[in-house]
């Protein structure tokens, strides 16, 4: 029959359970990086020599280099493209810029209305569904046909000069 040590998990015979216990206690700690069962005396230089830390080159975070990789795909600190105009910036700067960028206006190569840039997915959705339908009111038309005609001169009186 056997028991349970807690301090370094392992299963022990009953008749030398006591003796391994007052041990284990005295002389083993668990790692706190992996959980191991390490001498105390040698629990930092175990820490240093199996999980040896680097800084996140992100947020500056000491990571375990083992983690390392990992962590900088999901590092909140990492630069991330704008989905609006692609500059990258940190996530911090990045909801300011991504308000401020998605609010701007250009011109739908569609209907030539002018959308804000966050609505534009939409938007076109919208607009390629209406030129689908048989009876839009949508213009066919070529984009940007509007940039390459002559615009109109709007006709002034001569009252308008006073």
């Amino acid at each position: 029959m056997s028991r349970f040590c807690k301090n370094c998990e392992k299963e022990i015979s009953e008749d030398v359970f006591m003796l391994h216990e007052a041990h284990c206690e005295r002389f083993l700690c668990k790692c706190p990086e992996c959980g191991e069962a390490v001498p105390k005396s040698f629990k930092d230089q175990h820490i240093q020599d199996v999980h040896p830390k680097e800084k996140c080159p992100f947020c500056y975070d000491l990571i375990e280099k083992s983690k390392l990789e990992a962590h900088k795909l999901v590092c909140d600190s990492k630069p991330r493209p704008c989905e609006h105009c692609g500059a990258i910036m940190e996530i911090s700067q990045m909801i300011d810029h991504e308000d401020a960028c998605g609010n701007r206006t250009e011109q739908c190569d569609i209907c030539q209305k002018f959308i804000t840039l966050k609505a534009m997915p939409e938007h076109i959705f919208q607009c390629m569904e209406n030129l689908d339908k048989p009876n839009s009111n949508a213009k066919k038309r070529k984009p940007n046909e509007d940039a390459k005609a002559p615009r109109k001169r709007m006709k002034r009186n001569k009252n308008d000069w006073d």
